[in-house]
């Protein structure tokens, strides 16, 4: 990955409030058909998961222990020493550990026990068309990744929670010019297809919630800032104090 950034400020900022450290991930270079003032910083390895072929391997691996159900969790209160998932249809669950990882509803669910007034839903927007692979990932000048066949880019930033003129579609026009003078294969923008989509962001912190609200709930949440990148990371954390707690 790539981001136009002339001390890498932003990316180790970044680094250091997670405090996470790849030292032989960075470096920091000077491109020869770019202007000599900017400087871009490169870093990885990128990890993409297949989720729904992930979701499948996990179950036929661990068989039973994984029970997906297609139902929505509308309460979690305490039950002895655990507690009680109820769901909307069907019978309750119970659990002495539970992890909410419930995206835009983590704000009702969490809402009894644990101040979610930070919360806010951010509407996204991505773009993608037809294309063919392009040598990097840009972060900066929006976002745009692709694969053998496809190029995606966005995304707008517009909160659902409170009033904003933003137009979405103005935004998404305004990356594609500014990515267009150094991806002149990018695809128009009237030959692509757009997707929306509801992340969820901490509006104070910027940083993901990943933490023990109480003993025995948990959550992990608020990544839509931040990104996926920092998962791998922050599971750790959450598995630490899953097992802190046995």
């Amino acid at each position: 990955m790539v981001r136009a950034d002339p001390a890498g400020l932003r990316l180790r900022a970044s680094l250091d409030r997670h405090r996470a450290t790849f030292p032989d991930a960075l470096s920091l270079r000077i491109e020869p058909d770019r202007p000599a003032e900017i400087g871009f910083i490169e870093y990885g390895p990128v990890i993409a998961v297949d989720l729904d072929r992930a979701i499948i391997g996990m179950t036929e691996a661990w068989g039973r222990s994984l029970q997906p159900h297609a139902d929505r969790v509308v309460e979690i209160e305490p039950h002895g020493p655990g507690w009680k998932i109820r769901r909307e249809h069907g019978d309750d669950e119970h659990a002495d550990q539970v992890i909410v990882a419930a995206g835009a509803g983590t704000r009702e669910l969490l809402a009894r026990w644990h101040d979610t007034s930070s919360l806010e839903h951010f509407e996204g927007m991505l773009v993608h068309a037809h294309g063919s692979p392009l040598p990097r990932f840009w972060i900066d000048h929006g976002h745009l990744a692709s694969t053998s066949e496809t190029i995606a880019w966005g995304s707008s930033y517009r909160s659902l929670d409170r009033e904003e003129p933003t137009d979405p579609m103005a935004r998404l026009q305004a990356i594609e010019s500014q990515l267009r003078p150094w991806v002149p294969e990018l695809p128009p923008l009237s030959a692509a297809s757009t997707w929306q989509g509801v992340r969820v962001v901490d509006r104070r912190t910027r940083a993901p919630w990943v933490a023990t609200i109480r003993p025995g709930l948990h959550v992990f949440s608020a990544l839509g800032s931040t990104g996926a990148l920092w998962a791998p990371l922050l599971a750790r954390r959450l598995i630490d104090a899953l097992l802190l707690r046995r």
